[in-house]
C-alpha cells in the first residue's frame, strides 16, 4: 500500500534511511577509501551503496516521482526539475565518515513546489541505533 499523507511518506523515508544506514555501516567494514567527484568532494563505496539502496526502494513509496541524489545528479538537470521530486543525500558527512567519526546522516526529502514537505534526517551511529525521525511541516514523529 502506498503512503497517503506526508506523515506516511516521512515514515517510509525513515525506514529506507535506516536500511541505508545499515548498508553504510556494512560498507565501512570494507574500508573508507574515497575517490574525488567532479566537484572535488569525496565519495566512498558507502555513499554509493546507500545511494543505490535508496534509489531502488523509493519507487515503492512514490512511483513515478523523480529521485535526485547527490551521487547521481548533474547540474545540467537543474533547469528541468518537475514541481515534485525526492531529494537525497545518501551519506551527508562523508568527510566525517572517512575520518572514522559517527557524525553523518542519511537525508531524504519530498519537495513540492520549492519547499520540502516531508522527509527524514537519520543519524547513523555504530554504538546507538536511534529510532528514525521523520518531519512533516515542522512536526516531528518517530518513523518506527
Amino acid at each position: 500500500m502506498l503512503p497517503r499523507s506526508h506523515n506516511d511518506i516521512a515514515w517510509a523515508f525513515g525506514v529506507i534511511a535506516l536500511e541505508a544506514g545499515c548498508s553504510i555501516l556494512a560498507a565501512r567494514t570494507q574500508g573508507t577509501d574515497a575517490t574525488p567527484k567532479a566537484d572535488g568532494s569525496p565519495v566512498t563505496a558507502a555513499d554509493l551503496a546507500a545511494d543505490s539502496l535508496i534509489r531502488r526502494r523509493l519507487p515503492g513509496v512514490l512511483p513515478d516521482t523523480l529521485v535526485i541524489t547527490e551521487e547521481t545528479f548533474s547540474a545540467s538537470q537543474a533547469a528541468n526539475l518537475p514541481p515534485r521530486f525526492v531529494l537525497v543525500d545518501p551519506l551527508d558527512g562523508t568527510r566525517e565518515f572517512i575520518a572514522g567519526r559517527d557524525e553523518f546522516t542519511v537525508n531524504i526529502a519530498l519537495v513540492e513546489g520549492d519547499k520540502p514537505v516531508a522527509g527524514t534526517i537519520m543519524p547513523v551511529r555504530r554504538r546507538d541505533r536511534s529510532v528514525p525521525r521523520g518531519y512533516h511541516r515542522g512536526r516531528r514523529h518517530a518513523a518506527l
